[in-house]
C-alpha cells in the first residue's frame, strides 16, 4: 500500500494550489484537525498531532489556482462531515487571509508546489 502522502492522487490535487492542507481525524471521523502544508514540514506536523490522540489521515485540500476547491480524500464523509470540514477550511483560510493581512511585508498567498 503506497504512503497517502506520497500517493500521486493527493499530490495532484495540492500541486499548484493556494491554502493546501493535510486533513488528520479519529479514527470516528468526528474530530477533524487541518495542517497547513504551506507551513513547513508535514511529516513532522503529523507526528505531532498523532503523539497525543490517535489521527489517521483523511486526505488534502486546497483552493485551485481560479479559486476552485479542490480534495483527495482516503475515506467517504457523509454530509455532516463534509460540512464540519468545510466550516473548519473556510476558517482556516479567514485566519491565513488576517494574518496575512496584518504582516506589512506579506507579498504573496501560500501555494503548494
Amino acid at each position: 500500500m503506497a504512503t497517502p502522502c506520497l500517493d500521486p492522487k493527493f499530490e495532484n490535487a495540492i500541486r499548484g494550489s493556494y491554502f493546501p492542507v493535510c486533513i488528520l481525524a479519529n479514527p470516528q471521523l468526528s474530530d477533524f484537525v487541518l495542517l497547513d502544508l504551506a507551513e513547513g514540514e508535514l511529516a513532522e506536523a503529523v507526528q505531532r498531532h498523532i503523539q497525543d490522540k490517535p489521527r489517521c489521515f483523511v486526505g488534502v485540500a486546497a483552493l485551485g489556482p481560479k479559486g476552485e476547491p479542490r480534495a483527495a480524500l482516503n475515506f467517504d464523509l457523509g454530509q455532516p462531515e463534509i460540512d464540519i470540514l468545510s466550516a473548519a477550511y473556510l476558517a482556516h483560510i479567514d485566519n491565513r487571509l488576517s494574518a496575512m493581512s496584518s504582516t506589512p511585508h506579506a507579498r504573496s498567498t501560500p501555494r503548494a508546489n
